[in-house]
């Protein structure tokens, strides 16, 4: 019986080491940036916020006033969200109505696909030019996981399918601009006055 244990306990520190072999070649950059571009396209968590400003900006570019908007967020509490029942897990869905021209909405819905994080819109109700015009909007999200599998197991690598899913997201344009630091003073002067 300690032969058997000791045979299986070699076993399993060669599937270690072999892991481990496998962590230690992986190009920690090329994994980070990916990371952060699936998390741009697809956050680990429900941004209300971001969604709203998303809305917001897209709305103003392109003439549309919001005249109602509301969120079925699932309950949140410390930073995280979960489901209820009657959402899927992987929403954050949305109900506005928009006042504007015909052209406008169809840039909006336009714009909308074009850009991360990833959104769809799932229902339309157009009225005539000027006149209220309703939209379903959901935004995606997706908890990361919590391991790597069980310990003994080989490292998951990405299938062809999420590759594919992953250069046609990491093309798309992130809709919010990250926060740069603006210099306080450039050659020709401050270059931001309302700074100290």
């Amino acid at each position: 019986m300690a032969r058997e244990q000791l045979s299986q306990e070699k076993i399993k520190i060669a599937k270690l080491q072999t892991k481990v072999a496998a962590l230690e070649g992986l190009n920690e950059y090329e994994i980070s940036e990916k990371v952060q571009t699936a998390l741009k396209a697809l956050p680990a968590r429900k941004e209300v916020f971001q969604a709203i400003d998303i809305i917001n900006l897209l709305a103003s570019e392109n003439g549309l006033v919001i005249d109602n908007l509301s969120v079925s967020p699932g309950e949140i509490s410390d930073g995280e969200a979960t489901p209820t029942a009657e959402l899927k897990k992987d929403l954050l869905s949305f109900k506005l109505e928009l006042v504007g021209d015909p052209e406008g909405f169809q840039k909006f819905l336009t714009r909308l696909a074009q850009f991360i994080p990833l959104a769809d819109s799932k229902k339309v109700e157009l009225g005539s030019e000027g006149a209220m015009n309703e939209f379903s909007l959901e935004f995606y999200f997706a908890p990361p996981p919590t391991t790597l599998g069980k310990t003994e197991d080989s490292l998951p690598t990405l299938t062809e399918k999420e590759e594919e899913a992953y250069k046609s997201i990491s093309n798309l344009p992130y809709i919010i601009q990250e926060e740069t630091e603006t210099p306080i003073y450039s050659s020709f002067g401050r270059a931001n006055p309302f700074s100290f």
